[in-house]
């Protein structure tokens, strides 16, 4: 940055202009926290087409509990808050995961500190759209054990449910089951054989019936660091000796790797550590998770200066895919994105960025509804400590022959930046368009025209609360957002 304030933009992700694509519609905020913290979201869609948002954060001062909301109207607007947690529990929790039935149930799994060993997971559940909770919360790990990074997966109608999680000190992957909504849970038996070496970051999903499909990572082989097990008997018994899924022989980051089965099909993601990059990758199974395709496809289109973290996967179908996470270069921007395939995962798109105007996330999960094909992403915003959530949804007729936006990036002249009163914008000469100015709760607080002549536009700062401001430009060619720090 030169002594003027000089910040280059980053672009926003162009759509493909061949047939019908997905974008996504302004982003909305979930959360109702004041101050605190915001921690792992994730996210499902029940069969009423009603949306659950579960995130671990707290209120100023308070200590850190599992949160969730509901939306009923496709994310326009979402419920107050509710904590998932019993009040009784002072000690935090972490990185929940949830699941549902057809009857729209809701179950929640997370890691939790309350003792007496140092971590242990827990469980509750709502059934009457997250407005009340099991409280007291119930325990799924065996007491006196050491277990963390809980997943959890229900059957149709909710009378299995199936949970993993990591045990020490055995340092394998384990699975308790409920046949009673969740009150008592069984003993937990060994999910993956005793050949494991080191065990980390299980997911679990209902494929079908009975069949409950569990995956992780695992350090036996220097080929393969993914694999998975099978139960036809909703957790009595686990499939040893387990079943590798054929990753480059690269591992996964931590918490990307995700599960989706629709008819029978088991879809999965994941990302990989590449020397100074992160790749995507999918891969599929159509025998219940048996085996696998050789190779992973890569996903990601390639750009080896970008980082990538979490994220999700979801079917609409078993040809239409959506696979998302987050990508950033050495901080912010950080970019919540979503890549599609129309052919079962042979080929994908460029992906689409859900939060273009914050261009801040730490971490995100995708879902969708099979009713209406809408794609629904949410995000834990590291700047202003909030659970954001966009719909991306389809735009039919794009003519092969419509013009694509150019999305090169140019050079925007801010100054003075740090600023406490008139902030100058200068756009090149020639562009034409519209200035937005957007704090960090997402409100448009100034607009400004750019008619071309390559005249400051002024944006007086003086009366705005102190924080970041994202400045966004847009015209019919060109969308490129920076950001303008205020203080006072």
């Amino acid at each position: 940055m030169s002594s003027r304030g000089i910040i280059f933009l980053f672009p926003l992700i162009a759509l493909p202009a061949i047939g019908s694509c997905f974008g996504f519609l302004p982003e909305v905020r979930v959360d109702s926290h004041t101050g605190g913290t915001t921690g792992l979201p994730d996210m499902i869609c029940t069969n009423a087409g009603e949306i659950f948002a579960v995130w671990d954060g707290s209120d100023s001062g308070s200590p850190e509990h599992v949160w969730a909301s509901q939306s009923a109207d496709n994310g326009a607007t979402w419920s107050l808050q509710r904590s998932v947690t019993d009040p009784s529990s002072t000690a935090g929790q972490f990185a929940p995961r949830a699941a549902c039935d057809s009857q729209g149930s809701i179950y929640v799994a997370w890691e939790d500190y309350r003792g007496p060993e140092p971590w242990a997971a827990y469980f509750s559940s709502s059934s009457d759209g997250g407005q009340t909770w099991l409280w007291p919360n119930i325990r799924i790990s065996d007491s006196g054990i050491r277990a963390s990074e809980p997943s959890i997966a229900a059957n149709a109608d909710g009378s299995n449910l199936v949970a993993v999680f990591y045990r020490w000190p055995e340092q394998r992957i384990y699975s308790s089951r409920s046949v009673d909504g969740g009150l008592t849970w069984s003993p937990s038996i060994s999910v993956s054989d005793p050949t494991g070496a080191g065990t980390y970051y299980p997911v679990v999903i209902w494929i079908c019936a009975d069949t409950f499909l569990a995956a992780w990572g695992d350090l036996r082989s220097e080929d393969c660091h993914i694999f998975c097990s099978i139960t036809s008997d909703a957790g009595l018994t686990w499939q040893h000796p387990n079943m590798p899924i054929p990753d480059q022989g690269m591992g996964f980051i931590q918490l990307s790797l995700k599960l989706f089965a629709w008819q029978g099909v088991v879809h999965a993601s994941w990302i990989s550590p590449v020397n100074e990059t992160d790749y995507v990758f999918y891969s599929r199974s159509e025998d219940l998770g048996s085996s696998w395709l050789e190779q992973a496809a890569r996903v990601d289109t390639g750009n080896v200066a970008l980082q990538r973290q979490f994220g999700g996967i979801w079917a609409d179908g078993n040809d239409t895919l959506f696979v998302g996470w987050v990508e950033f270069e050495g901080g912010y921007p950080s970019y919540a994105v979503v890549s599609r395939s129309v052919d079962a995962g042979i080929s994908w798109e460029s992906p689409v960025t859900a939060n273009p105007v914050s261009a801040e996330a730490m971490r995100c999960e995708i879902v969708g509804n099979q009713e209406t094909h809408d794609i629904y992403c949410c995000w834990a915003n590291g700047l202003n400590k909030h659970i954001c959530f966009s719909r991306g949804t389809e735009d039919q007729g794009i003519d092969e022959e419509a013009a694509v936006r150019i999305t090169i990036p140019f050079p925007f002249h801010v100054s003075p930046n740090p600023a406490s009163g008139q902030v100058q914008i200068d756009v090149p000469d020639g562009m034409e368009g519209q200035i937005r100015v957007i704090d960090v709760a997402g409100r448009v607080v100034a607009t400004l025209e750019a008619d071309g002549s390559g005249s400051p536009q002024p944006w007086d700062a003086s009366g705005m609360p102190a924080g970041i401001y994202t400045i966004l430009f847009d015209s019919s060619e060109w969308s490129s957002t920076a950001r303008v720090v205020v203080i006072h």
